[in-house]
């Protein structure tokens, strides 16, 4: 690019003896100035992509470094409550008294409400939904 650049500007400085630039020398400099310049932008932007997709590698890494060193700080602190909480449970369950059984409570009798034959009465529990008890939210 730089020398096209260089080749440009001779080509348009006027000579001793004239006021104005040969144009075909111009022409042809401005061209390859012109090409230089593309095949620069297409340079740039390569570099530039390559410097990017690091980078992106380079940030991606230091995450995946920076969750290892949160999981291992958590890993950390966990063990040594763990390790302490187990055994404590542990000796809480076996020291504490066996549990009583529960009295099973017996079936309490509730008196049928007068319904049509095969409806729904409070013990027979089938039926169309209304018929039981008054105050029944059904």
């Amino acid at each position: 690019f730089q020398r096209s650049m260089d080749a440009f500007g001779a080509a348009s400085a006027p000579g001793a003896d004239q006021l104005v630039p040969n144009q075909a020398p111009l022409a042809s400099a401005q061209a390859d100035l012109h090409r230089a310049a593309a095949d620069l932008g297409t340079t740039i932007y390569t570099e530039l992509d390559e410097l990017i997709v690091t980078r992106i590698r380079d940030l991606d890494r230091r995450q995946r470094a920076a969750v290892a060193a949160l999981a291992l700080a958590v890993l950390l602190v966990a063990t040594p409550v763990v390790l302490t909480y187990v055994p404590l449970r542990r000796r809480a369950l076996d020291q504490r008294p066996p549990a009583e059984p529960q009295p099973v409570a017996a079936p309490v009798e509730r008196p049928l409400v007068s319904t049509p034959a095969g409806l729904r009465s409070e013990t027979d529990g089938a039926g169309l939904p209304g018929w039981g008890r008054s105050g029944d939210p059904r």
